[in-house]
């Protein structure tokens, strides 16, 4: 089952805990929040290279289950966001009743331009019906931190500007059986064990910071039979206060 760990950073406060488990579970439960049979993908239109590590990606969204007559609003949510009141609505849009491509209301399909994503940076989007109960949530990783080992996959997702907060899950592994963790943030290591679900599914959260570093590396590794995914991804911001990268 899922399982958090916040044994990177130290002195932590009772207030800074619960805005730790909060925005785990805000994240958790993004991606379980639709309705019955209800789905929506994003189909990425083009990406464009524009200097050195400066990237645009467009997407477009698609919606699946979801009935076609009905008026629904587009929310989005900042990558800082922790609660359902940090949600912002990005205007109306309809679906087409041919395939489901989210529409906006002179009916033309409704394009996502996303600049310069940070790596593991989250854009969550959800349609979600003006009256009733119909809705559908999605979060894109246009710039993803994933590392893989045979059919074993760990993905890590930013919840924090400056990843001052990770939110790890891993996929793929063998059903309802522990798997070893290791991180080493810049020579601070911790081990423990996450047990996965039925699905093969587990998650975990991280405060990567080390004390007395403003930035650092991050590593991690999942070790299960048959399979040793590893990632690592950079925290902390660089000194003139950009997202170190």
């Amino acid at each position: 089952m899922v399982f958090s760990i916040c044994g990177f950073a130290q002195g932590l406060t009772p207030e800074m805990r619960a805005d730790i488990d909060r925005r785990i579970s805000f994240q958790r439960k993004w991606g379980q929040a639709n309705s019955p049979g209800a789905e929506l993908r994003a189909v990425e239109t083009h990406r464009q290279s524009v200097g050195k590590g400066v990237s645009f990606h467009a997407y477009q969204l698609q919606a699946k289950g979801l009935p076609f007559d009905v008026e629904y609003e587009l929310l989005m949510l900042d990558t800082m966001a922790s609660r359902p009141g940090d949600l912002q609505s990005v205007g109306d849009v309809w679906l087409d009743n041919r395939d489901g491509k989210v529409l906006d209301s002179n009916n033309s399909v409704h394009q996502l331009l996303i600049p310069d994503p940070a790596p593991g940076e989250p854009y969550r989007f959800a349609v979600s019906a003006k009256k009733g109960n119909n809705h559908a949530f999605i979060t894109i990783l246009p710039n993803p931190i994933e590392g893989s080992d045979h059919d074993c996959k760990v993905s890590v997702i930013r919840l924090m500007r400056n990843f001052e907060l990770a939110f790890v899950q891993v996929t793929g592994f063998p059903r309802e059986t522990e798997i070893a963790f290791r991180g080493n943030s810049e020579g601070e290591v911790h081990e423990s064990k996450i047990k996965t679900n039925a699905d093969g599914y587990g998650d975990l959260g991280i405060l990567p910071a080390k004390l007395g570093k403003s930035k650092g590396k991050m590593e991690i590794q999942f070790t299960a039979p048959g399979c040793a995914p590893k990632v690592s991804f950079k925290w902390g911001k660089t000194e003139d206060g950009q997202v170190y990268q």
